[in-house]
Order: structure tokens, then sequence, then C-alpha cells
């Protein structure tokens, strides 16, 4: 539904602002997500954006677009340590600056 679509855009972009994520590009599309989900985030790293997918069958949950906006930028926030994670090879200090980064973000966050 256009309007739930609209709503997630909106409020995943207020959350992406408040979690201080302007170093990622971030792209929308509504899309038919896997079953059961109603929305789902890809990052890249290197090329410096985010794909943002928001289920066409979201409607029919009981999941509201608000939550699930505010649940994949979470995901954004912790990507880099995510990215980190799956590479294949990653060394220690790679490993505390990005732990370090998003504690420092978290400290400026939570009052």
């Amino acid at each position: 539904m256009k309007k739930d679509f609209d709503i997630f855009k909106k409020e995943f972009t207020k959350w992406a602002n408040k979690f201080e994520l302007s170093q990622f590009r971030i792209y929308f599309e509504e899309d038919d997500v896997d079953d059961g989900i109603n929305a789902e985030i890809f990052t890249y790293h290197k090329d410096g954006y985010a794909l943002v997918k928001y289920s066409i069958k979201a409607e029919t949950t009981f999941i509201k677009p608000e939550y699930s906006a505010k649940h994949e930028a979470i995901h954004l926030l912790i990507s880099d340590i995510a990215d980190l994670a799956s590479s294949r090879y990653i060394t220690e200090d790679e490993l505390v600056e990005a732990e370090e980064k998003l504690v420092n973000k978290l400290e400026r966050l939570i009052k």
C-alpha cells in the first residue's frame, strides 16, 4: 500500500538522521519481499549506500510501518560491525574502531 510505504520511508529517514547515518546514500524500494518479512536492508559499504526494501505484502501483517522502519534503521546503525563480522579477514584494530564508533554515537544519542 502506497500510504504505508510513504510512512515507512519518512520514519526510516527520521531514525537515520537521529542515528547520524549520513555517510550512506539511502534508496527505498517497494518489493515483493519474502513471506513473513515486512522490510529488509542491504548495505554496500564500499559504495556508501543502503537499499531499504519494504514489502508490498506488509499491509497484511500487524506490524506497523513505523516499527519496521525503526528496526531497519537500527540494522543500518550496526551495519559497520556486521559488515566487518561477515568479512573473511578482519584485524583487531578494525573491530575496535567499529565498536568505538558505535559506542561514541550511542553515547551522544542516549540521554
